[in-house]
């Protein structure tokens, strides 16, 4: 997993990955910790399907940067297809929720998933 510093970097990130998932958290805070542990167990069990990635909010101009929440968004060839907002707060649950979320839009653009 990739730790994305600027702007640049993100944008890169993106174009360079046919399908990324990033987590945009406040870097520092104990949801950054969180997505990061998240994104870590997820990344796991997708192999080499999808390319991930952690984000300070600050970094996104569409998440709203003075919000806790963790935004997790899932771009297929430069395009976010996927957005989860706010996280359950209990491992097993949102790594369920992430993983038949992306199962199902994926499952739509003709990509069969690892989980």
């Amino acid at each position: 997993m990739e730790v994305l510093e600027g702007k640049a970097q993100l944008q890169t990130f993106i174009r360079r990955n046919r399908i990324a998932l990033i987590a945009f958290a406040k870097k520092g805070s104990s949801e950054w910790e969180y997505a990061r542990r998240l994104l870590t167990r997820l990344e796991s069990r997708a192999g080499y399907l999808m390319s991930f990635a952690i984000a300070d909010k600050s970094l996104e101009e569409a998440v709203a940067s003075n919000s806790e929440e963790i935004v997790i968004r899932l771009y297929l060839e430069s395009k976010p297809v996927f957005e989860q907002q706010g996280v359950f707060g209990k491992q097993d649950l949102d790594y369920e929720a992430l993983r038949r979320g992306i199962k199902a839009v994926l499952k739509r653009h003709s990509i069969k998933t690892l989980f």
